[in-house]
C-alpha cells in the first residue's frame, strides 16, 4: 500500500479506489469486504518486492561453530569490553 486517497468523503487505500463505485462502497461498508482487499494487497505487495535473503533457521542463530559464530564473538566481546568490573562474568 503506496498511498491514500479521498475519495467520496472517505479515506482509503489506492488499491480500494481502483475497484470502482461498487467496490469502494463494499469497502467502506463491509468488515469481509475490507479483509479480503487486505489479504489482496499483502499477497500484491510479496509478489512484487523484491526477494529476502535466504532463511535462517533459529536453531542456526546459536550453533557452536555456526555460520553466525564470529558474529557472535564479536558482540561477546564488545559486551565484555564495557562490562562493569566485578559483575557477572569473568573477573578482572
Amino acid at each position: 500500500m503506496d498511498t491514500l486517497e479521498v475519495s467520496e468523503g472517505f479515506l482509503v487505500t489506492q488499491e480500494a479506489d481502483r475497484l470502482g463505485p461498487l467496490g469502494l462502497w463494499l469497502f467502506v461498508h463491509s468488515h469481509a469486504a475490507r479483509i479480503v482487499l487486505h489479504r489482496y494487497v499483502v499477497e500484491q505487495a510479496a509478489a512484487t518486492s523484491a526477494p529476502h535473503e535466504e532463511e535462517v533457521a533459529f536453531s542456526d542463530l546459536y550453533r557452536t561453530d555456526g555460520p553466525f559464530e564470529r558474529a557472535w564473538a564479536e558482540v561477546e566481546s564488545q559486551f565484555e569490553r564495557r562490562r562493569p568490573p566485578g559483575t557477572l562474568g569473568r573477573e578482572e
